[in-house]
């Protein structure tokens, strides 16, 4: 994939030497760290440290690598220790990170150290053209999803006056997909549905230009309970709404805002008539559409969202309580993470 010329604030890196590298030739005093807290270089923890973690990475593990999950979860122990903030995509995963916070250093009761910062899109976009009946499903499959409860019912509602875009395929390197891949192909075979493949970033536009409805129903899991799906703050953004499910915390925002169709995925009868009215009924697309719209300048757009983050990278200060403790425990969680990959080893052997 060709990339562009980055723009004078960006810089490009392919490996951590190469990030180490950029980083330490940074003047910069503050530094947001949106990757692992592994690939902060030692270097830079003099700076101001804000940590922006988007989602429960050690619950992706569970299905991604299950065999690495004991180092994975004792790494999360020290993982936020050098960070002097914490921010992440929404309060439901505030509320699963206080607890590696804690053991990271971090005192709780300084609210102003954690808190949470909801993903959403900057600007206006583009202008819409939705051709009614199309609907889309977009994003990379991952182990840790399962989008097969909408694509079942999806399957037997596509008539001539409905199609169904897939804009997806599975992810490198992210472990095994071949039950979701072997049923995409399935689905694809129907005649309303057309499988593009991972688009790039215009091409995916230029598709949520003309869709009226997006499928982004997932079955449900400990990870899925916590995501804060960018996806889906996309389509709100687009102005598309989305079938979705009601167990996450998006999920309860477009129910509020009937921003889309908010379902149980276990419910099938329910999910049908949810794809059954975004392929089929105008007037909802247009009105939920309208909510999507509204949702995200309301509750996601990052002028609000992001004050916090911005009065922080201005005015922030580094962290002192428990860093000392902090530093113990990670020097303690480093080494045991080291005696177990030796352990290992000697059992290979």
């Amino acid at each position: 994939m060709h990339l562009p010329e980055p723009r004078p604030f960006e810089r490009y890196w392919a490996d951590v030497k190469d990030l180490t590298r950029l980083i330490r030739a940074s003047r910069d005093r503050v530094l947001v760290n949106c990757s692992y807290p592994s690939l902060v270089p030692v270097e830079s923890r003099d700076r101001l440290l804000i940590q922006d973690s988007h989602g429960p990475r050690l619950m992706e593990a569970m299905y991604r690598a299950p065999h690495r999950l004991q180092h994975l979860a004792l790494g999360e122990c020290f993982a936020y220790s050098s960070a002097d903030y914490f921010v992440c995509a929404g309060e439901r995963q505030l509320a699963y990170f206080y607890q590696w916070l804690a053991l990271s250093g971090f005192d709780l009761t300084d609210t102003s150290r954690c808190f949470a910062v909801r993903f959403g899109y900057p600007g206006r976009p583009p202008v819409p053209i939705p051709e009614q009946g199309r609907m889309i499903f977009a994003g990379t499959l991952l182990p840790w999803t399962d989008p097969r409860p909408g694509w079942d019912a999806a399957r037997g509602l596509l008539s001539h006056r409905s199609e169904l875009v897939l804009m997806t395929g599975p992810g490198a390197g992210l472990g095994s997909v071949e039950h979701l891949t072997t049923a995409l192909h399935d689905l694809a075979e129907h005649p309303r549905c057309s499988l593009k493949g991972l688009l790039t970033r215009d091409e995916y536009i230029a598709e949520l230009c003309r869709a009226s409805s997006a499928l982004d129903v997932m079955a449900r899991n400990c990870e899925r309970e916590l995501a804060f799906a960018t996806r889906t703050a996309e389509y709100l953004w687009m102005g598309v709404p989305p079938i979705t499910a009601g167990f996450s915390e998006l999920g309860e925002l477009v129910r509020n805002y009937d921003a889309g169709w908010v379902v149980d995925p276990q419910d099938a009868s329910a999910v049908r008539v949810a794809v059954a009215e975004a392929l089929h009924d105008p007037s909802a697309c247009h009105a939920k559409a309208a909510g999507a719209r509204r949702l995200h300048a309301d509750k996601l757009a990052p002028a609000l969202t992001a004050a916090p983050l911005a009065d922080i990278c201005r005015q922030g200060t580094k962290r002192t309580a428990g860093s000392k403790w902090s530093a113990t425990a990670g020097v303690r969680a480093r080494l045991a993470c080291r005696l177990m990959q030796v352990a290992r080893t000697i059992r290979r052997g």
